[in-house]
């Protein structure tokens, strides 16, 4: 009898007041970007770059609670999209010159405070993001590629095809951490600066003809990968 009541009231045939249906806040959406700081490209006597570019796999944010965390995605392959996680690859332009944030994408994760995020670079498959003025079938299968060319010569391609995860540390107005409450809207930049050490490109110039070494500039440059503070 009970339940036949319950169901009559919510008919309304009782002639009880309907409760108003919740009003259902917005979940937090932070939008993702990357900042290329060409300080300096340094020349490489004898050679001429061409094009020299990046490519970022995905974003992923981590809650401060989390203590343990591993994430290395399969090199030929997207790493799924998720609430925390961009998993959208882009190919960036390294020569592209110093300039404002490029947005590549938005998340909506659960509110919480979140403390960690991480940049994933990969090899780049054939349905990435591509900022540049390659081929799309010419970045295919590499984190990073270089074109360089002597006069009267043919250009010269150099791949690199590692990876390599960067954690960078998030911080509020009030300390450690970004704090995401519903209907809030934040931002997360990553600015990958592009300074080769000198020492590289000496050793690039007493190497004569023999093409430059692409690994330790690569390396190099995602040591210094960090967050961008406006």
């Amino acid at each position: 009898m009970r339940r036949l009541l319950v169901l009559m009231c919510v008919g309304g045939t009782l002639g009880c007041e309907q409760a108003p249906a919740p009003v259902q806040a917005d979940r937090p959406t932070v939008a993702l970007g990357v900042r290329v700081l060409t300080e300096n490209i340094p020349p490489i006597e004898g050679w001429e770059l061409q094009a020299w570019v990046m490519t970022l796999s995905a974003v992923e944010l981590h809650l401060c609670e989390e203590v343990a965390w591993s994430f290395v995605p399969s090199a030929w392959a997207h790493v799924p999209s998720s609430s925390t996680r961009l998993g959208t690859p882009v190919v960036e332009d390294l020569t592209r010159g110093s300039g404002g944030a490029r947005i590549i994408g938005e998340i909506s994760p659960p509110p919480g405070r979140y403390c960690k995020a991480y940049a994933v670079f990969s090899p780049a498959d054939d349905d990435v993001l591509n900022m540049t003025p390659l081929s799309t079938s010419m970045v295919e299968g590499a984190t990073s590629l270089r074109v360089l060319r002597k006069p009267d010569q043919e250009p010269l391609v150099q791949r690199w095809e590692g990876k390599k995860v960067v954690e960078v540390l998030l911080n509020g107005e009030n300390g450690p951490g970004m704090n995401l409450s519903w209907g809030q809207h934040g931002q997360i930049v990553f600015e990958i600066p592009v300074n080769p050490p000198q020492n590289k490109v000496d050793e690039a110039a007493e190497s004569g003809d023999n093409p430059p070494s692409l690994e330790p500039w690569v390396e190099h440059v995602l040591m210094q990968v960090k967050l961008f503070e406006s």
